[in-house]
């Protein structure tokens, strides 16, 4: 009795898809910084960090959540911040001072941050760290006990009149609550 030989078929192979993601991952992009991943998520959860582009396994960080998130540690660590006031402190800096900062907690960050410009401002201060990178000038307009319009130096005649707009209107809310409070006592 004969055996059969049963040959396997050969398949013409395949190609093989491979997906390039460049970036970090939460774990590879808290490491850095000395964090958990799980603290990376929360972040960006509580708006403090970006959300990344990619979700699920394929969710990579790049090189701007990596400044961000150790300007957060800095803000955090050196500062006491909350993460309410970093994210506010955050949304109004510029990448150049997100750079300088970030540099204060990864030093590899310093080749590639701005230098500080010449003649800027030095003067010590409660946080001189942060006073040196902002070396515009704003003026401060008291409109109510607690509440203050800022204006910087140079500002156009439009900004003015917007600011003094909101002090008068501000300013005429303020009395019209204190009428009311004072009918209803």
């Amino acid at each position: 009795m004969k055996q059969s030989v049963r040959r396997k078929r050969r398949r013409a192979p395949r190609a093989q898809l491979t997906l390039s993601v460049q970036g970090f991952t939460a774990a590879q992009l808290g490491a850095k910084v000395g964090i958990s991943a799980r603290t990376v998520r929360y972040y960006a959860a509580q708006r403090v960090l970006p959300a990344p582009q990619f979700r699920g396994a394929g969710t990579r960080y790049v090189h701007e959540h990596l400044v961000r998130l150790a300007a957060i540690r800095y803000l955090l660590r050196d500062h006491r911040r909350t993460l309410t006031q970093i994210r506010l402190l955050l949304a109004s800096k510029s990448p150049a001072e997100l750079e300088r900062m970030a540099a204060q907690v990864l030093p590899e960050l310093a080749a590639t941050a701005p230098r500080a410009v010449p003649g800027a401002s030095t003067a010590p201060t409660a946080h001189a760290a942060l006073a040196t990178w902002n070396t515009s000038t704003w003026q401060r307009v008291t409109a109510l006990p607690g509440v203050e319009v800022h204006l910087q130096d140079g500002a156009t005649e439009v900004a003015i009149e917007i600011a003094n707009a909101l002090t008068k209107d501000a300013q005429r809310k303020w009395l019209e609550h204190l009428a009311a409070a004072s009918t209803t006592a």
